[in-house]
C-alpha cells in the first residue's frame, strides 16, 4: 500500500517516492535531510526532541549538534523559511523543533496540480539500471581525468631524470600516461559502480542510518575485485610474456582501501560546497594513501618501481625508487584519484 501524499503551503511530498515538490517544480533535498523534513510534517504541532532526531533520522550514528542544526538550516532555506519568523519550522530552544504549518495527507483528489505532479513522477522515476549506469559512468570518467592527470605528472618527473636518455620523451610519456590511464579507469569503474550499486539499493531497503557504511562497504568491495582482477592479469601478463613477476603489486587491499575512501568522502560530502567536497576528498585520499605505502603496501608508482627493479626486461622507465618518493607519490595517487572521482559523482545531485 503506498503512503499518502502529504501537501503544506505549496510543497507536496510523496513519502513512497522520495519526492518533494514545489507546486510542480522537484527540490532537491539528501535523503537524510528528506527524513528529517519526513518526521517533522508527520507530526505537525509535535514537539521533536534532538534526542529522537538523533535516534530516528541518524539512526544512533554519532553526530553533533551541528549536523541536526545544520538539517534544519538547509531545510529552512528550501522551504522559504527563517528562524526568527517562522511558518514552518520552529525552534523550542535547547529542547527540539516543531512543524508548525497546516499538513494534509491523501491530497491527490484535493489539489488541482496533482495530475500534473503525478506525471512528473513518472518521467523522473528513473530504473535503477539507469541510474546505476549513469553514476557510475561518471565516477569512471573522474577517474580517468585522475589517470591522466597522473600520468602526465609521472611523465614530467620520469623525463626530469638524464639517465633515461635512451628512451624517446615521447614514448615515455606515452607509455606513463597509457599505464596511469588504464589503471585509472579500471579501478575507478570498480568503485563507482560499486557505490553505484550500494546508493540505489540502500534507498529503497535500508533506513537511513544504514546507508551511509553500507555505500561506504559496496564501494570499498568494489575497488577490492577489480584491483584482485587488475593484479592476477598483470601478474600472469608478466609471467607468460617476461617471465618473470614483478613482485607484490597494487592489487585487491588497495582497491579496496581506495574505495572505501571514496565511499566515506562521498557520504560526508552531501551538502557540501565544491570547495569543501574537493578539500575533503583530497584529505581522505591523500591519507589513506600515505598510510597504504606506510603499512607496506604500493600504489601505481610503487608497483612500476617493482616492476623496473624485478622485471628487467620490461625496460620500464622508472628511476624512482626512494622510499620517500613512494609516499609522495602514494599522497598525491590516493588525495587525486579519491577527489576526482567523488566530484564527477557529486555533478550528478539529482540521481541523490
Amino acid at each position: 500500500m503506498n503512503e499518502p501524499v502529504i501537501q503544506f503551503a505549496d510543497f507536496t511530498m510523496h513519502p513512497g517516492e522520495r519526492l518533494l515538490y514545489k507546486q510542480s517544480q522537484p527540490v532537491e533535498l539528501t535523503s537524510r535531510y528528506f527524513d528529517a523534513l519526513l518526521l517533522l510534517v508527520r507530526q505537525p504541532g509535535t514537539l521533536i526532541s534532538k534526542e529522537r532526531f538523533m535516534r530516528e533520522v541518524w539512526a544512533g550514528i554519532p553526530v553533533t549538534d551541528e549536523a541536526l542544526t545544520q538539517c534544519i538550516r538547509t531545510l529552512r532555506k528550501v522551504l522559504g523559511d527563517s528562524a526568527r519568523n517562522s511558518q514552518f519550522i520552529e525552534t523550542v530552544p535547547k529542547h527540539g523543533y516543531r512543524f508548525i504549518a497546516t499538513v494534509r495527507t491523501n491530497v491527490a483528489t484535493e489539489s488541482t496540480n496533482f495530475n500534473t505532479i503525478n506525471e512528473k513522477i513518472v518521467s523522473t522515476n528513473i530504473h535503477p539500471f539507469i541510474r546505476i549506469a549513469t553514476l557510475g559512468g561518471y565516477g569512471t570518467l573522474g577517474a580517468g581525468i585522475a589517470g591522466l592527470v597522473g600520468g602526465t605528472l609521472l611523465a614530467a618527473l620520469t623525463l626530469a631524470h638524464p639517465e633515461l636518455t635512451q628512451f624517446g620523451a615521447a614514448s615515455i610519456m606515452f607509455v606513463m600516461i597509457a599505464i596511469t590511464l588504464l589503471v585509472a579507469l579500471l579501478g575507478g569503474a570498480g568503485v563507482a559502480f560499486g557505490l553505484a550499486v550500494g546508493e540505489v539499493f540502500a534507498e529503497k531497503h535500508l533506513p537511513a542510518g544504514r546507508r551511509f557504511p553500507f555505500v561506504v562497504l559496496t564501494s570499498a568491495f568494489g575497488g577490492l575485485f577489480v584491483g584482485a582482477f587488475v593484479k592476477l592479469v598483470a601478474i600472469d601478463t608478466f609471467n607468460l610474456l617476461l617471465g618473470a613477476s614483478p613482485g607484490d603489486i597494487t592489487g585487491a587491499v588497495v582497491g579496496f582501501i581506495l574505495g572505501g575512501a571514496v565511499g566515506l568522502s562521498y557520504a560526508l560530502t552531501r551538502l557540501a560546497s565544491p570547495l569543501r567536497l574537493v578539500l575533503v576528498s583530497l584529505f581522505i585520499g591523500g591519507l589513506l594513501g600515505a598510510l597504504t605505502v606506510a603499512s607496506g603496501g604500493n600504489l601505481l608508482a610503487g608497483s612500476l618501481n617493482l616492476v623496473a627493479v624485478h622485471v628487467p626486461a620490461s625496460q620500464l622507465p622508472n628511476p624512482f625508487v626512494s622510499a620517500q618518493f613512494e609516499l609522495f607519490s602514494a599522497v598525491v595517487e590516493g588525495a587525486l584519484f579519491v577527489a576526482a572521482v567523488v566530484f564527477s559523482l557529486r555533478q550528478l545531485k539529482y540521481f541523490r
